[in-house]
Order: structure tokens, then C-alpha cells, then sequence
């Protein structure tokens, strides 16, 4: 069945407005990212630092702490944000707001 020009436009209207609040919802999705790579770096360089204290601490021997893998496998990991989950409440609320 096809569909009037009337109901054509008000679904590209819809679109549209689907569209901005997606442009709105990006560039705090991006914040989010950038906050969590700057906590992942943080935690990483405590975990560093606490590593170096214990081996200043037994300069007898070295010290050969295992933390169960290598730093090459800790920074190939993905972390799995649920961005879907998280953008569709913002989508809930711009579209509430929006009401």
C-alpha cells in the first residue's frame, strides 16, 4: 500500500526530530567515553605505582609479581559500555522533555 504525502511528511518529521535528539545524545556519549579511558589510564598507573613501591620495597630480589596477564592483553581489552541501553533512556527523556 502506499502511503500519502502527508504521511510521508510527518514521518520524515519524526525522523528529523529522531535526529536531533541523536546529535544532542552524541556528544555526551563521547564524554562518557573520554571520562572512562581517563579512569581506566588513572587506575592503570596506581596499579603501576603500587607494583614499583613493592619492588623498591624487596630490593633484596626482584620482585615477579604475576597479575595474570600481560600489559599487552590490559590494553587490547574492549569494555562494554551498554551504550544501547544508556542512549535509549536518553532518548526517553529528550523525548519526554520534548512532550
Amino acid at each position: 500500500m502506499l502511503k500519502s504525502n502527508r504521511e510521508l511528511q510527518k514521518e520524515q518529521v519524526r525522523l528529523y526530530d529522531i535526529e536531533k535528539k541523536l546529535v544532542n545524545v552524541l556528544p555526551i556519549v563521547k564524554e562518557a567515553l573520554n571520562s572512562l579511558k581517563v579512569e581506566e589510564l588513572h587506575l592503570k598507573s596506581l596499579a603501576l605505582q603500587g607494583i614499583m613501591e613493592k619492588d623498591t620495597l624487596a630490593q633484596t630480589k626482584p620482585s615477579t609479581i604475576d597479575i595474570g596477564c600481560s600489559n599487552e592483553l590490559i590494553n587490547k581489552q574492549k569494555m562494554d559500555l551498554d551504550v544501547d541501553s544508556w542512549a535509549k533512556l536518553q532518548l526517553d527523556e529528550f523525548e519526554d522533555e520534548s512532550d
